[in-house]
């Protein structure tokens, strides 16, 4: 049975949807995007965005005591491939020698305007 679980990390009014649900030992985390938590994009450059959207991925399974190592699959969604070599420098940073399996589908426009790059993910845990 799957359960929404509530986290205090990224509320944001304007994107209404469910952050982070759980099935048995399988944790599920919607897309995360380059925002704070008014929901404004922060800076227009992939490097900014990517940064924030991977901080906001990560404070979502810290809150509920995930760690991110336990992500055994990530999607990366762009909105050009053209970005790909400064997000994957910035992957390769937060994974630290953790490599889970990875899509990485081209998507235009994304749901929010002027955002480049988005994560979700799936982790296994206890």
């Amino acid at each position: 049975m799957n359960k929404v679980v509530t986290t205090s990390v990224f509320r944001v009014p304007a994107i209404s949807h469910v952050v982070f649900t759980k099935a048995s030992h399988t944790y599920y985390v919607s897309t995360q995007l380059g925002v704070d938590v008014a929901g404004k994009l922060v800076g227009d450059g992939i490097v900014e965005q990517t940064a924030k959207a991977l901080q906001n991925l990560e404070a979502v399974l810290t809150d509920v005591g995930v760690p991110v190592k336990s992500i055994v699959k990530v999607s990366v969604f762009l909105t050009s491939l053209d970005h790909w070599k400064e997000v994957r420098g910035l992957l390769d940073t937060f994974f630290d020698g953790h490599e889970p399996a990875r899509d990485i589908p081209i998507i235009t426009p994304m749901s929010l305007t002027g955002a480049l790059v988005g994560f979700s993910a799936i982790a296994v845990g206890i």
